[in-house]
């Protein structure tokens, strides 16, 4: 009878001790298993040119997932940014280009250097009233253009770095009536951005007007990533999936080249 006794006892603690070893772990596989379902689902909602919803499918890794650390989610963070950056350049509404800037200074998974950039442009905007020409400029522009080659989106308004006119039996840019004609007529890429930025100010029908600017580049392949950007940004306001979908696939051309 006490032998049989001990025997049950003895045989429900290694049970109980088993039991206590194994259930950890296979909590932690199957969180593993949710979390790369995450991963990859908010892969191909970026690859797709979701950007928003990739981002917003991210959020729900938790905080202690070690994915959340992975080049994967800084790539789709990445291109999510750069979208929102894209977005605030086109935007002429103050508080919705703020908007735009703080959820991606204020976003974890968003490398240091693109959350930098946005705070910068916040805190410029605060100091100088920037308006729609410096965007998305930010302190450090050399530092900017050379951390990361093509990984992070340059701006797309800045003709301070376009090379001398080569035409001949011309005046020198500076002689050009405005500050914006001056900035513009060293290359024809930042005189097409900054026409279409102009036009969108100015004008009436301004998103059409520098859609027309943008398309014969982007379509002929002569483009920059951040037209085509400006063009898909466009194009997402204009709720035309077919031109995003174009701009998304030359975007990432681009990338692979």
């Amino acid at each position: 009878g006490v032998g049989a006794v001990l025997g049950i006892v003895a045989v429900l603690g290694f049970v109980a001790l088993r039991s206590s070893d194994t259930s950890p772990s296979g909590a932690s596989a199957e969180r593993t298993v949710v979390d790369q379902a995450v991963l990859e689902e908010a892969k191909r909602l970026s690859e797709s040119g979701d950007h928003d919803a990739a981002h917003t499918k991210l959020g729900q890794l938790p905080d202690s997932s070690p994915l959340r650390d992975s080049a994967v989610v800084r790539e789709i963070e990445g291109k999510w940014a750069d979208e929102m950056f894209a977005r605030a350049a086109t935007s002429t509404d103050l508080p919705k280009r703020r908007s735009l800037l703080e959820q991606v200074s204020s976003a974890p998974l968003v490398d240091a250097e693109r959350r930098k950039r946005a705070a910068d442009m916040i805190a410029q905007m605060d100091t100088d009233g920037t308006d729609i020409k410096d965007f998305p400029v930010a302190d450090g522009k050399p530092k900017d253009a050379g951390a990361a080659g093509t990984v992070l989106a340059p701006n797309p308004f800045d003709g301070s770095k376009s090379p001398p006119a080569a035409t001949t039996g011309k005046p020198p840019p500076s002689t050009t009536t405005t500050a914006t004609g001056t900035a513009a007529t060293g290359t024809g890429t930042p005189a097409t951005a900054d026409n279409a930025r102009d036009a969108i100010l100015n004008k009436e029908d301004g998103e059409a007007r520098a859609r027309r600017m943008l398309e014969p580049r982007v379509w002929s392949g002569r483009a920059t990533v951040d037209e085509i950007k400006m063009l898909r940004a466009i194009c997402r306001h204009q709720r035309d999936s077919a031109c995003v979908a174009k701009c998304s696939a030359l975007l990432k051309q681009k990338q692979e080249q």
